[in-house]
């Protein structure tokens, strides 16, 4: 805002004052703001502004105003950069006749913190429709997230350890990524290497105190049978998951075995 000017401006009560001693905006006799000799020595060294066009009322309401109009151009910019990053599919409305309500709820109360959320249910009952949805509050508030689907994280793991950057890959995901979504985990092909890699990035991220999304068709037995590693190791992953992380069932059909 140009409100606030040096002290070298002239004063109010100057001939030369930009708006002729009153406020621009509701005409009232502005008082003389420069005070004591003191004062306006000690203003100069500290290179301070003074408000000299508009009375303190009319100055507050501008500088209200300014900040309401800042809130709402950054807000719109988070719509943007949102409408960039989430699937069409996850940006409509939820419904409930897309979800399981009840679990829906329960999911999106979740606010930051090191524990995650662990979403078991049928497919079609909303889960990954509902960790979107959480999403988009966590990016509003400046979170940071990596999400993959599917056979996506074996894929984008397998081609880190291909170029060399596994190290970089992982301590991305432990150290830096505020939340790390596994969608529809226990589905697609993962190799023992990947496995391994998983259980390392869930394990690092507990002790980070960084919460991880997992949603999944399998309870914890059939989706230790997915893997491939031995029973201490699937056993390991599927309790490192439960530790660190709320569980929440979804649909009332019985989850695949």
């Amino acid at each position: 805002m140009d409100e606030f000017k040096k002290i070298s401006v002239p004063h109010t009560g100057s001939p030369d004052h930009p708006t002729g001693g009153k406020c621009k905006i509701c005409k009232c006799v502005l008082p003389e703001p420069w005070g004591d000799p003191e004062s306006i020595a000690l203003k100069k060294r500290l290179g301070l502004m003074i408000p000299i066009t508009t009375c303190d009322k009319c100055y507050r309401d501008l500088a209200e105003n300014e900040m309401n109009k800042a809130s709402e151009q950054a807000m719109k910019a988070s719509a943007d950069q949102w409408g960039r990053v989430c699937p069409d599919e996850y940006k409509k409305e939820i419904t409930l006749s897309m979800i399981d309500s009840k679990s829906y709820h329960e999911s999106v109360k979740w606010q930051y913190n090191s524990r995650g959320l662990l979403l078991i249910g049928p497919s079609g009952e909303g889960k990954t429709r509902t960790v979107w949805k959480i999403l988009k509050r966590q990016y509003q508030n400046g979170k940071s997230f990596e999400f993959y689907s599917g056979n996506d994280f074996g894929k984008v793991a397998a081609h880190a350890a291909r170029e060399g950057q596994e190290r970089e890959f992982t301590r991305n995901l432990t150290h830096y990524v505020d939340i790390l979504v596994l969608d529809d985990l226990g589905n697609g092909k993962m190799t023992p290497l990947i496995e391994s890699e998983l259980f390392d990035i869930i394990d690092k991220r507990m002790s980070n105190h960084r919460p991880t999304f997992v949603t999944t068709q399998y309870n914890s037995e059939s989706l230790a049978a997915r893997f491939r590693l031995s029973p201490e190791m699937t056993e390991a992953i599927t309790r490192r998951l439960r530790e660190s992380s709320n569980v929440i069932i979804f649909g009332k059909r019985t989850t695949k075995r």
